[in-house]
């Protein structure tokens, strides 16, 4: 059994499976290559004025031989200092935390009590979602 093959615009086909067919200029190859060229001169020259400066460069192909799923390493301790407060002045900032210290004391206590089914307990002023969802009492504002 002969296969008969057909030529179209768009490449060759032979009923099974089809063959696209790229057709490359020599000005096509020309451009390409002086663009690749130019990349190479221009990554290059980066590459120096940053190694001048101290600092790395890494390159088309050291960034495509990294993994996609690789993190970086735990350089330094996470998740010991919480802002919660900002303050300019020292005694300011001491005083917003001891506030909050008080609070979350005072939030703590009343929290302990209604989970074992005191309902009429007051929460500090600031308890907002308790208050919305489930309509605790709650201290007025100071």
């Amino acid at each position: 059994a002969s296969r008969s093959s057909a030529v179209s615009a768009r490449g060759l086909s032979t009923g099974e499976f089809f063959i696209p067919v790229v057709i490359m200029t020599v000005d096509h190859d020309c451009a390409q290559l002086s663009r690749f060229l130019r990349l190479r001169t221009l990554e290059q020259k980066h590459h120096q004025g940053l190694a001048a400066k101290g600092r790395r460069f890494l390159g088309v192909a050291r960034v495509l031989a990294q993994n996609p799923f690789a993190r970086p390493p735990d350089g330094e301790p996470r998740f010991e200092l919480k802002p919660r407060i900002a303050a300019r002045d020292k005694w300011r900032r001491i005083e917003g935390l001891l506030r909050l210290k008080s609070f979350v004391l005072e939030y703590r206590l009343a929290l302990a009590a209604w989970r074992a089914g005191v309902r009429g307990v007051g929460f500090p002023a600031g308890t907002y979602l308790l208050r919305v969802l489930h309509g605790v009492q709650c201290a007025g504002a100071a």
